[in-house]
């Protein structure tokens, strides 16, 4: 998936991560509840003013964990 943002003052678009969040539901299983994030862990932003990411998206044991690249 692609996304495009302007990411001026931003140290990473809101509509980006959004975006990149959206498939977590595909993680959960059958007959369970949607997954909805509120809270986050081990969040490093090594980079600015990324206007297209790339996700890599990993689920199990009720979280799923995230890698945005540039």
């Amino acid at each position: 998936m692609t996304v495009e943002a302007d990411v001026d003052g931003f140290g990473i678009h809101p509509a980006l991560l959004d975006a990149a969040l959206h498939p977590a539901g595909v993680l959960v299983a059958a007959g369970t509840e949607p997954l909805l994030p509120f809270v986050f862990s081990g969040v490093r932003l090594l980079a600015t003013q990324a206007r297209t990411v790339r996700v890599r998206m990993t689920g199990g044991g009720g979280g799923v964990s995230l890698l945005l690249a540039d």
